[in-house]
């Protein structure tokens, strides 16, 4: 894991996320990046990578729009974004 890069991304996220008005998901990332900025953490735990990637839920699962309650103008930006972002994040995780 590419751990300084994943913790820069997971900011972007947290960042993201409460510029669209989607404060609990933002928590659950900030709190995983409180526990990954641990020294003795080297990795995430099993919760943390459901949170991140496990499927529905998760924010591998997340749909910017305005259906969903989401501050947002452009969803199709919004969300071009987001994949960006998701992208770099497992990057920075497999890495």
């Amino acid at each position: 894991m590419k751990r300084n890069q994943a913790l820069n991304v997971l900011d972007e996220l947290v960042q993201f996320l409460r510029a669209h008005a989607d404060y609990e998901r933002a928590n659950i990332l900030e709190d995983i990046r409180l526990r990954l900025s641990r020294s003795e953490v080297t990795k995430l735990s099993r919760d943390d990578e459901l949170s991140l990637f496990g499927g529905m839920g998760s924010l591998s699962d997340l749909i910017i729009s305005k259906e969903n309650h989401h501050a947002v103008i452009d969803e199709k930006a919004a969300n071009a974004a987001l994949d960006r972002l998701r992208s770099r994040l497992r990057a920075a995780i497999d890495g």
